[in-house]
């Protein structure tokens, strides 16, 4: 923190910043209201920081908004300052002050492992691979124990596809973690890869055992383990799976994608179908599966249920479809 802000009238509440500064980590929301309620006349401008982050977690950002950046002009030589203003940004999706944030907070402490991490996470966006990954790397080099540290290189390993990376990262955050869902999901994700099928067959069902509503929720493991089902034939499992996927994302065009594919397999054409109509309706903005797809399994299912006509239509438009330069890899997260 800067040294501006070690002076009287902080150093007397340090306490309760840190008990408040917990209670915001633990999601403890009402816990930290008392201790902003019982720290606001202490003149200490570093309470204006942790109102905006408890602003900001309770749903308020045009108020959070305002309190990060009067605390930043009050306090520009403050990294983590930068460091919770870029995280709210990001979150925001305004991805240039984000960017500007980020690097400023680099800029004031090179040592801050969790803007470090931030700051890696926009160089990836933005398509800078080899800062980003030098960022992420020093941020776990700091602090070893930083499970989001860990978990974000891992996150920018399983984008790349570098499977092998990406799996032994995940195994370092369900060891910091063992309770988050989404450390299991990605592991079995790079686990399967690599040809180690029942470590990924554990992996998934771990991630299915702890997945509960809350800040490390996975909506996409029932997806993600559906398709592992579908791969070693265990067809009527991953049905349950993909069943629970569609309810889970219902925007989500892979889901039912799959899970036409399934019903297909399985001789219930109609399903597919329905399914396979929804999917192609579906907006699916980051090419995780293409129209061309779903054109090419549209003329399947309408071969099978007897409609030529329909069946000539979508061979016709798979012919006439091409695949987008820039179409990413179907990510098993589809994100």
């Amino acid at each position: 923190m800067g040294a501006a802000l070690l002076g009287a009238d902080c150093a007397g509440v340090r306490g309760q910043l840190a008990a408040a500064d917990e209670a915001l980590a633990r999601g403890n929301l009402a816990g930290a209201e008392s201790q902003l309620s019982s720290l606001i006349a202490s003149g200490c401008n570093e309470v204006v920081l942790l109102e905006a982050r408890l602003r900001a977690a309770q749903g308020d950002p045009a108020r959070a908004g305002r309190l990060f950046s009067q605390y930043t002009t009050a306090s520009p030589g403050d990294a983590k300052g930068f460091y919770h203003f870029a995280s709210f940004l990001l979150g925001g999706a305004q991805y240039p002050q984000a960017d500007a944030a980020s690097a400023r907070a680099v800029s004031l402490d090179p040592e801050l492992a969790n803007a470090l991490v931030l700051r890696g996470r926009i160089l990836a966006m933005k398509g800078q691979a080899g800062e980003a990954e030098a960022m992420l790397s020093k941020a776990c080099r700091l602090e070893p124990r930083n499970a989001e540290a860990q978990f974000q290189l891992g996150v920018f390993h399983d984008a790349r596809q570098q499977n092998g990376k990406a799996a032994e990262q995940f195994k370092k955050v369900v060891a910091l973690t063992p309770g988050d869902p989404r450390a299991h999901d990605y592991l079995g994700l790079n686990l399967e890869p690599i040809g180690e099928i029942e470590a990924a067959d554990r992996a998934y069902k771990k991630g299915l055992r702890l997945n509960r509503p809350g800040p490390r929720f996975d909506a996409y493991i029932n997806y993600n383990y559906g398709r592992f089902l579908i791969k070693r034939n265990r067809l009527e499992e991953a049905k349950q799976q993909l069943d629970q996927a569609v309810e889970l994302l219902p925007q989500f065009r892979g889901a039912f994608y799959e899970r036409a594919k399934l019903n297909l397999k399985l001789s219930r054409p109609k399903q597919a179908r329905a399914d396979a109509e929804t999917a192609l309706a579906l907006k699916d903005p980051g090419g995780v599966i293409l129209d061309l797809q779903v054109y090419y399994l549209l003329a399947r299912i309408y071969g099978r249920t007897g409609e030529k006509e329909l069946a000539q239509k979508y061979i016709n438009l798979s012919q006439s479809s091409s695949v987008p330069l820039k179409a990413r890899r179907g990510p098993s997260r589809g994100r």
